[in-house]
């Protein structure tokens, strides 16, 4: 009897368990995307499970984008806004946790190509034509995107960094400002300014700000806002700038 129990609790044991199943990727559809459009990525694969996040980006520069779980073997990714033309190729991978994550896939992303139409050349915008019928006016109010969260929210002073803004409603086109100091690498007087960063928007509530080695060389907070194309300003978040570690 005592031979059954231990036969029975290896053979337990030793049996798969379901969160054991292979994860692969195998195809990204499509595997190459215009950029600044809108597209719904597919990605074919297994083991695919609801704790699984789909990553996009750079190596050095992963960020989470919104993924939705059609079964296990398929993930969808709805970029709505689109991606910028650089850096050109991207890649991305599933994170299932416990270092269940799967190898790269490449992306590429198309440059924005002049629209044509029948294969006639973009016309000059200094041909006279004639002008237009007037309209009504249309007030539109501009959209303010909201920050909910920075990752990382501390950044030691005079250390280049990533750092990825959580929100909601931005748009194509958003830009970060950050409290800097704007006279940074002369010899004039430190002056602070809200200064613009290179942004890239990866969705409509994730985007990434890059910083250079010389943003910040000392301790200080930071107020950090978005800003959409049409003027919307979100409410600030604080990045706090820590002492180096010698």
């Amino acid at each position: 009897m005592l031979a059954e129990l231990t036969l029975s609790w290896v053979t337990l044991a030793s049996a798969p368990q379901a969160g054991d199943q292979a994860l692969v990727l195998r195809s990204l559809e499509p595997e190459s995307i215009p950029a600044f459009s809108p597209v719904t990525l597919t990605l074919h694969g297994e083991g695919f499970t609801r704790d699984c996040r789909v990553m996009l980006g750079v190596p050095g520069r992963m960020v989470p984008v919104p993924a939705q779980l059609v079964g296990a073997d398929t993930l969808t990714v709805d970029l709505r806004l689109g991606l910028g033309p650089q850096p050109a190729r991207r890649q991305v991978v599933v994170d299932c946790g416990s270092g269940r994550v799967t190898p790269p896939l490449p992306l590429a992303v198309e440059p924005p190509a002049a629209r044509t139409s029948r294969g006639e050349r973009p016309v000059s915008a200094s041909v006279e034509s004639a002008p237009p019928a007037p309209t009504e006016a249309v007030v539109v109010r501009a959209t303010a995107p909201a920050l909910e969260r920075l990752e990382p929210a501390e950044l030691p002073a005079g250390q280049a960094g990533i750092i990825t803004v959580f929100g909601k409603d931005f748009a194509a086109g958003a830009v970060a400002k950050i409290l800097a100091n704007v006279n940074a690498g002369t010899s004039r007087a430190p002056q602070y300014e809200m200064k613009q960063f290179d942004t890239e928007v990866l969705s409509d509530t994730v985007l990434t700000v890059e910083l250079d080695r010389g943003f910040a060389p000392s301790p200080r907070l930071r107020t950090v806002v978005v800003v959409n194309p049409d003027g919307g300003e979100s409410t600030p978040l604080i990045l706090t700038v820590i002492r180096r570690q010698p």
